[in-house]
């Protein structure tokens, strides 16, 4: 059989047949809203989404459906909508579709929904947008509040930046909170930067900031995980970068943040876990549960202070033996 070349075919012979079939098909883009009282549903072949929160919303037309529905029901949106709808899916296209929908309604935001733009943009990394959103706020007047800044210290990637955002907060006539410290401490610890975490540890210390059980918790896993990237380097494993340069310096970002953690454990101002449900407690019903309680098992008013300086003095012995451990490494 001779072989032919398909250079030598001539295409134009099917370019009529061609033509004509895809004519006969209709291409339908837009999504069935279960919201209208007879759907379209002839495109639909089955439903096998997963159950999230966007696929929900899509079941309803997705943004622009629902909101010709409501026009058409005579309901008109508001902030709250456009937030619900900006929570539903933190992409790019679904922020700026929520955002078009609120020019073109001329629905007018507010500082709360401004915090909750900058968070969705910081977790979803994108920290300059977030930093950006700043400009948004000045545009419609509006003022930031602690809030705005706490979302800001989750766009901080940079020791730089931190430093900036805490001197406006100080002429914002504020002083940082547990939540933003937390932010901070939290970003440094991502990077792996023991001395930026040591540079924030100070910080709070200087503005008695309340620590709490959450950012403990980070700064022992930091040191945990800290450690066992030492231990993977010198037996010659894969670290991140990050830890890659604080081998080449010698540690001394790590030891200069582990020797000043001992002391800061033993001064710092903790934050003592409370039950949301105390709130709802009278008087009486606390002093019934403490006289149900058995003489032996009722807390001291020192007793908490007793505890809380054995579980962090063993983590500063724990430090002092892995300074030990990474002395023989390094020799």
């Amino acid at each position: 059989m001779p072989q032919v070349n398909w250079l030598e075919i001539d295409l134009s012979s099917f370019e009529t047949e061609t033509t004509s079939s895809l004519s006969k098909i209709e291409v339908t883009s837009a999504l069935p809203s279960l919201l209208e009282v007879t759907p379209n549903l002839q495109n639909v072949l089955s439903l096998e989404l997963e159950d999230t929160p966007f696929n929900r919303l899509m079941l309803l037309g997705g943004p622009e459906r629902i909101l010709s529905v409501m026009k058409g029901d005579k309901v008109s949106a508001d902030l709250k909508t456009l937030s619900l709808l900006l929570m539903n899916d933190n992409t790019l296209q679904q922020e700026q579709t929520v955002l078009e929908i609120m020019e073109s309604q001329d629905i007018k935001p507010d500082i709360a929904f401004y915090n909750q733009l900058i968070k969705q943009r910081a977790l979803r990394k994108d920290y300059v947008a977030g930093i950006e959103t700043l400009a948004e706020i000045s545009r419609h007047s509006l003022s930031p509040d602690i809030i705005t800044f706490g979302v800001l210290a989750m766009c901080c990637s940079t020791r730089k930046s931190g430093l900036k955002l805490i001197s406006d907060i100080r002429n914002y006539g504020a002083k940082p909170n547990t939540e933003i410290m937390g932010a901070l401490i939290s970003g440094a610890i991502s990077r792996w930067r023991p001395g930026d975490v040591k540079f924030y540890l100070e910080i709070a210390a200087q503005e008695n900031v309340l620590i709490n059980q959450k950012v403990l918790n980070n700064l022992e896993s930091f040191i945990s995980k800290f450690r066992g990237y030492v231990k993977t380097k010198e037996e010659g494993g894969y670290v991140p970068y990050p830890i890659l340069q604080e081998h080449k310096k010698d540690y001394k970002n790590w030891r200069a943040f582990t020797n000043y953690y001992k002391d800061w454990l033993m001064n710092i101002n903790f934050e003592e876990s409370v039950d949301p449900m105390e709130q709802y407690e009278t008087t009486k019903d606390k002093q019934r549960s403490e006289s149900l309680k058995p003489l032996k098992t009722r807390e001291s008013p020192f007793r908490k202070e007793r505890k809380f300086t054995r579980k962090y003095q063993s983590s500063e012995d724990a430090l002092t033996q892995t300074d030990e451990k990474m002395e023989g490494f390094t020799r």
